[in-house]
């Protein structure tokens, strides 16, 4: 806070006010100086970095000479799908329970 009185020119000055400039000032110029620093190591650590002289995506390029109406995209039908996955399903569970059934029966030592 800043007060001037009419007998002079007299500046009172808050010392409030004169810590609270100097810790933002500090803040800003740490802030500044930790950018600079990371930027400066960041561009150092990435010199010796290079890209691919090869482009990935021209090994894709091997597909153009496939005559591709012969893959024409033919849907499945939902039913053939849902028959197939519980077979499947019916399949593992048998197994499952006869895997059960050979670990329940105990072995009969010689008699």
């Amino acid at each position: 806070m800043l007060c001037i009185t009419q007998e002079g020119m007299r500046v009172v000055v808050n010392p409030a006010v004169v810590a609270s400039f100097f810790v933002i000032l500090s803040s800003v110029s740490v802030g500044v100086v930790s950018g600079i620093t990371a930027f400066y190591l960041g561009s150092e650590s990435l010199k010796t970095v290079n890209s691919p002289e090869e482009n990935p995506t021209q090994k894709l390029g091997k597909w153009e000479t496939v005559d591709l109406k012969k893959y024409h995209f033919q849907p499945v039908a939902e039913k053939t799908i849902l028959v197939k996955v519980y077979n499947y399903v019916q399949e593992q569970r048998k197994a499952a329970k006869g895997e059960v059934k050979n670990k329940a029966k105990p072995k009969e030592k010689g008699k």
